[in-house]
């Protein structure tokens, strides 16, 4: 049986590794210019904004699309996870890490799930 302190040493090593992963995302996307920070981009539908994401940088090297993919599923709650049906993006730039997190999604779940779309 687990203590509650037992308890709360597992919940702090939880969020200890989801911020972890989360700093070396954000490090990652910065240094491969996919993430600009406290710039002034100017979104060409009339917003304009600090950050900025930059998804031809994301998608230009697979393995960097991969490893954000698994990371954003590994800071997801897993409830959020479970219910997950469908993972959807826009056709410029969004589909091809849409269906990347959807197939990292299915390879975590049991075989006989009905696969993400």
């Amino acid at each position: 049986m687990t203590t509650a302190v037992e308890a709360g040493l597992q919940v702090r090593k939880f969020m200890d590794k989801k911020e972890d992963i989360r700093e070396k995302a954000l490090k990652d996307l910065q240094q491969f210019q996919v993430l600009m920070l406290d710039g002034h981009f100017d979104f060409g539908n009339g917003y304009h904004g600090r950050l900025y994401m930059n998804p031809h940088r994301l998608f230009r090297y697979p393995s960097t699309i991969w490893r954000f993919a698994q990371d954003l599923i590994d800071v997801l709650p897993g409830s959020v996870l479970d219910a997950t049906e469908v993972v959807g993006g826009p056709a410029t730039g969004g589909a091809l890490l849409a269906h990347t997190v959807a197939g990292l999604l299915d390879s975590r779940r049991e075989i006989a799930r009905m696969p993400a779309m």
